[in-house]
């Protein structure tokens, strides 16, 4: 019975993976109320503050901003690039008080096109609507891990590829910036696991294969065998009934390759409780079992027609029972060590050593 194995399969990797960058606002300029401190502000170059602090400085027409300049904001944020008749729309670079950088496209302002935003968080690189990231992209962390693939509202949302800097695979669906949908892993030891994710973990119906060749297929919750599932090993033994946190708990049945079957309760990956057993002889055993082996009060049948009820130890006869022999004889009372105890051999007083 020690055939019975307790496999896991934990996925160490964090449950939340939002897109962790910075979305800056970067708003239509100024067009009034800018006063010339230096040079030409009305066509030609210079340089004009606003009252709120704000300031440009480059090319001017008709007393806006056009052409190439740059454009400071009291907040700190800086956007270098070609104006549009006082409008922020091409390619530019920002930069924000952070140390984050934006280069790429800008329309009226936002960030609007392909272009690359680096943050402490980050870089991404990709496309943006309306200021967030939108479309097909990139996002590298600092950590060396990398995720390829759809965005939506900044969000990793859709189809995508997220690799780990361990060797961790993940490829299929996304929502809210978490692994969420059908895909399937890849882990760094071998191990495949293809079928439902919910928040960042192994949760729902999967198969999972395992670097030995073992396959379990069925229902996952947590990252770890939950439910009902077929677990086929390595050596063509099968199970097939629950799962409890990544073991074999409660009730199923269990089919060797030599051919010997078990079928009813099971308690920390082995047999324990209620069960039956049946050997490729033709013995059946139904009754009960403890830590893997027929243990407590039970019937064996034997192929030859014999027949024994009554308390098994270890898998052998012991205690008090009942045994049918195939000719009809029946021995009933004490068994020790699979063996009857004839009683009258008990009452024979001991011959004393010479």
């Amino acid at each position: 019975m020690n055939k019975y194995t307790h496999i896991r399969s934990g996925l160490s990797i964090g449950a939340v993976l939002a897109l962790a960058m910075l979305l800056f606002n970067a708003p239509i300029l100024a067009q009034e109320g800018g006063r010339c401190v230096s040079g030409v502000c009305t066509r030609g170059s210079g340089t004009a503050v606003w009252p709120n602090g704000d300031v440009y400085t480059g090319d001017f027409q008709d007393g806006k901003p056009s052409g190439k300049g740059t454009f400071k904001y009291s907040d700190g944020r800086s956007l270098t690039g070609f104006f549009q008749n006082g409008a922020a729309t091409g390619k530019f670079q920002v930069n924000y008080p952070d140390g984050g950088i934006y280069t790429g496209d800008l329309a009226d302002g936002r960030k609007q096109g392909k272009g690359v935003l680096k943050g402490y968080r980050g870089v991404y690189t990709g496309e943006f609507v309306r200021d967030e990231a939108q479309g097909e992209g990139k996002f590298d962390f600092p950590t060396g891990d990398t995720y390829t693939g759809e965005f939506r509202a900044g969000a990793f949302n859709g189809k995508g590829v997220l690799k780990f800097r361990d060797g961790l695979l993940y490829k299929g669906d996304f929502s809210q910036g978490k692994m969420t949908g059908k895909g399937v892993l890849e882990f760094p030891d071998g191990r495949v696991y293809e079928g439902e994710m919910e928040n960042g973990q192994m949760q729902g119906q999967g198969r999972l294969k395992f670097s030995d060749g073992s396959i379990y297929e069925g229902k996952m919750k947590a990252n770890q065998m939950e439910g009902e599932g077929t677990l086929v090993f390595a050596n063509k033994d099968k199970y097939e009934g629950q799962f409890v946190k990544g073991k074999i708990e409660g009730n199923g049945k269990m089919e060797y390759s030599s051919g010997t079957i078990y079928e009813g309760a099971f308690q920390n990956g082995v047999p324990s409780g209620k069960g039956s057993l049946v050997g490729p002889g033709g013995m059946k055993y139904t009754g009960d079992f403890r830590a893997g082996e027929m243990d407590g009060q039970g019937e064996i049948v034997y192929r030859s027609g014999a027949r024994y009820i009554g308390a098994i130890k270890k898998g052998k006869k012991e205690g008090q029972g009942e045994w049918t022999l195939s000719d009809g004889r029946v021995l009933k009372g004490e068994f020790k060590d699979d063996r009857f105890v004839d009683p009258a051999a008990a009452d024979k007083p001991k011959t004393e050593k010479k």
